[in-house]
């Protein structure tokens, strides 16, 4: 676990808030807003992994969600934005 500044613990907030509405959401069967609510946790995990040298693990690790679970998540907004990419 590293040590969380001010920022770092904002960042699990906002996550942690993102997760929990999917669970809301997963409960009304709506499917859509939930995979965009995991893609956008994908998002800003890769991004914040990214400006920060965090790997995935260990904001999952400090998050509480299992390691692999996130990398899923991780890959599915690499995937997609790769997609875009292509599209365009």
């Amino acid at each position: 676990m590293i040590m969380p500044n001010a920022d770092y613990k904002e960042f699990l907030a906002e996550l942690d808030q993102i997760l929990s509405g999917v669970e809301s959401t997963l409960d009304s069967d709506d499917r859509r807003r939930a995979a965009l609510a995991l893609w956008t946790v994908g998002k800003k995990v890769y991004e914040y992994s990214q400006e920060e040298g965090l790997t995935v693990k260990q904001v999952a690790d400090d998050l509480g969600v299992p390691a692999g679970t996130m990398q899923k998540y991780v890959q599915v907004h690499n995937f997609h934005r790769v997609m875009i990419i292509l599209h365009f």
